[in-house]
């Protein structure tokens, strides 16, 4: 029994030894911690999801009963050329009669062009110039200022209409024959070729009818095509907001909810509507918690290794957010899974 404290003390440090390797070899082996775990940190992440999104939204859409109209014809001349014709239509951009030679382009401005435009002029009729110009195809900017982008665009628009182009920089108003919307259906034609108007005659006339329109668009609402919901039907609306076409128009005058709206001393009626995109945006579904800097002018996802993704938050519905890749030149690519509550000093760029 004597002979066993030397063994058993070398047995004791043959395995202190070896504790000692596999402890190194085990702590050699480890893998690096992520940065988001330092500290005890936990990595959660969220899985990215897809789906369809219509944008939909509650608008008011505002019918009034217009009475019959005459267009008027700010020239004084001999009219050379008309294609007026009872029944038929005149749309914007398109030109129906000339005097002195010189076709009138039929614009529908929601301001009417009162005054002659020119580079750097600024006001309701300048907006109104520019949105039409840009709701008819053209690039024309979006502001209230009257801008060489302006003038090219009209220019452009007047041409494909067979009238004359200006050449010297200036939208004349007198140029122009003003249309309460988009598309009129003429009653009768007052004038014919060879016949010689004074300045406030009337050119065309109009039947009475409805307008309706959507008064106030969402600012940020997402870009494209869209359509009213009326009675489970989706109808067509313009992009300024307002119903042209025949059935569409007809549909909205024959709903429950045009039905059910009490009109005010002069017709007019308020009805609500769900406004919705044509044709739904591809949308990524994200919870709200993954979604870094909030109110502070930017908004992004986190990428698991910690690289921000630039995102555009589009909606919300039952606890789950909607976003878009966002950024200047083309948009990140957005992975399979992100980080689900990322740092809350996270900047986004």
């Amino acid at each position: 029994m004597a002979r066993s404290g030397p063994v058993a003390a070398a047995s004791l440090a043959v395995l202190v030894a070896l504790g000692a390797g596999l402890g190194v070899g085990v702590w050699l082996a480890r893998p690096p911690v992520p940065t988001a775990l330092e500290n005890g940190g936990t990595l959660s992440v969220s899985p990215v999801g897809e789906r369809a999104w219509d944008d939909a939204r509650t608008v008011t859409l505002t019918v009034t009963s217009q009475a019959e109209q005459s267009l008027t014809s700010l020239l004084s001349g001999r009219v050379t050329s008309s294609s007026c014709s009872p029944g038929a239509a005149v749309t914007s951009g398109t030109s129906v009669m000339g005097v002195d030679g010189a076709g009138l382009l039929a614009l529908a401005t929601s301001v009417p062009l009162w005054r002659d435009l020119t580079t750097g002029d600024k006001g309701a009729d300048a907006a109104a110039l520019n949105a039409e110009l840009t709701r008819l195809g053209h690039a024309a900017p979006h502001s209230d200022r009257v801008t060489r982008a302006t003038v090219a665009a009209y220019r452009a628009l007047a041409a494909a209409a067979g009238t004359a182009a200006p050449t010297d920089g200036v939208v004349r108003a007198a140029s122009v024959m003003w249309l309460p919307a988009p598309s009129i259906t003429v009653a009768t034609c007052p004038v014919r070729t060879g016949d010689v108007v004074a300045q406030g005659d009337p050119l065309v006339t109009l039947h009475a009818g409805q307008v309706a329109t959507i008064g106030a668009l969402p600012a940020d609402a997402l870009a494209g095509d869209r359509v009213l919901v009326v009675d489970g039907e989706r109808v067509p609306v313009g992009t300024d907001g307002q119903v042209t076409e025949t059935e569409a128009l007809a549909a909205v005058l024959a709903s429950s909810a045009y039905a059910g709206a009490t009109p005010d001393d002069q017709g007019t009626r308020q009805l609500s509507l769900t406004w919705a995109l044509r044709d739904p945006a591809s949308v990524r579904v994200v919870p709200p918690s993954a979604v870094a800097g909030a109110g502070a002018g930017s908004t992004c996802l986190v990428a698991t290794d910690g690289t921000p993704l630039p995102v555009q938050v589009v909606g919300s519905e039952l606890g789950q957010t909607f976003v878009l890749p966002a950024g200047d030149g083309d948009p990140p690519v957005l992975p399979a899974q992100v980080q689900a509550a990322p740092a809350a000093t996270t900047t986004c760029g």
